[in-house]
């Protein structure tokens, strides 16, 4: 096992600051994770995941509804503002390719 990043979460960096445009509606992270020369552990990590194991996590989450997102996020304290990406997020996810 190799330990990716143990820091930071949605909007914020392990440092504590905000990640701005580097978290938005399009789910860029999920190609970059599998294929960015510069960050060759997580190549290696997710890599070759398979299409059919992809898609699989991919229906995970585009199989939840908005309002369990948005029920899950403002029911802990999160914005409207978030819930809004995260749902955005799911949208992004959902229009992609296989």
């Amino acid at each position: 096992m190799l330990t990716l990043d143990v820091g930071g979460a949605l909007e914020f960096r392990a440092c504590g600051d905000p990640k701005g445009r580097a978290f938005g509606a399009e789910v860029a992270e999920l190609d970059r994770l599998r294929d960015d020369p510069d960050n060759p552990h997580a190549v290696r990590l997710f890599g070759d995941i398979a299409p059919a194991a992809l898609a699989e996590a991919v229906g995970l989450v585009t199989g939840l509804p908005d309002e369990a997102i948005r029920g899950t996020i403002e029911g802990l304290g999160g914005s409207a503002r978030l819930t809004g990406k995260m749902i955005a997020r799911k949208a992004d996810l959902a229009a992609r390719p296989g």
